[in-house]
C-alpha cells in the first residue's frame, strides 16, 4: 500500500496518484501511517489537535480523548498512544510543531469538516479509496481503512510476550470484566512504547 505515490512521491497536489518528486505530508499522507502504527480509527487520528500531543515519562505520544472536534467512541476508547519511531523519523513531531507555531486548531486543518453532517477524515476518502484500488489491483478483498486496525491486532496477537491487556490498552478495547474496566491501571508509557515499536516498519 505504501508504495503508492502518496508516500513515495506524486506529480503535484492535484495529481496524488501520478508518480513524481513531491511528497506532500498532509492528512492523506499521515493518517493511514498513524493508523497502521497504532490500530486507531480514522476519525480518532484525523481529529487530533496540537494539545493532544505530549511527552509522558519520556515518551512522545498523543491522547485520544474528547476535544473541541470530536468525542471518543466509548470510555475504553480514551487512551494514550506512543508514537512509533518510524513516524518520528518521517517528521510527525515536526508537523505537530508547525501546526502549533501557526496556532492551528487541528493537526490536519485541511480536514476540518465544513459542517456538522461531515466527519473528520471524509476529505481523504476519495483519494484513499482510489489508492487502495490502484495498489491492490482493484482491491478484490474489499480492504478498507479499518483493515489497519485488524492488522495491528493480528500482528500483536502473534507476539506471544505481548499481553492481551497491552493490546487492549493500545487499540481501546473493553476489558475482560469489571475489574479490568474499573480497577486496572493503564500500561505505563515506556512499556506501551515497546509494544508499538514491535509493529513492523511499513517501508
Amino acid at each position: 500500500m505504501f508504495a503508492h505515490p502518496i508516500w513515495t512521491g506524486c506529480n503535484n497536489s492535484k495529481r496524488r496518484h501520478q508518480a513524481g518528486k513531491l511528497i506532500l505530508k498532509d492528512g492523506l499522507y499521515w493518517i493511514p501511517l498513524m493508523a497502521a502504527y497504532s490500530g486507531a480509527r480514522r476519525e480518532e487520528v484525523a481529529a487530533l489537535i496540537p494539545e493532544d500531543f505530549e511527552i509522558i515519562d519520556g515518551v512522545a505520544c498523543y491522547q485520544l480523548r474528547d476535544n473541541a472536534f470530536r468525542s471518543v467512541k466509548t470510555f475504553s476508547s480514551e487512551r494514550t498512544v506512543p508514537i512509533h519511531d518510524h513516524l518520528v523519523e518521517l517528521g510527525l513531531l515536526d508537523h505537530v510543531a508547525r501546526m502549533r507555531k501557526r496556532k492551528e486548531r487541528a493537526i490536519f486543518p485541511e480536514l476540518v469538516p465544513a459542517n456538522d453532517s461531515n466527519s473528520f477524515g471524509d476529505r481523504i476518502f476519495y483519494n484513499w479509496s482510489k489508492a487502495l484500488k490502484i495498489q491492490l489491483d482493484g482491491n478484490p478483498a474489499k480492504l478498507c481503512f479499518h483493515s489497519f486496525r485488524h492488522f495491528v491486532i493480528t500482528k500483536l496477537k502473534s507476539e506471544k510476550d505481548i499481553s492481551a491487556k497491552e493490546r487492549r490498552d493500545l487499540v481501546g478495547h473493553v476489558g475482560l470484566d469489571a475489574h479490568d474496566e474499573v480497577y486496572d491501571k493503564a500500561t505505563p508509557m515506556p512499556d506501551m512504547k515497546k509494544v508499538v515499536d514491535r509493529l513492523p516498519r511499513l517501508f
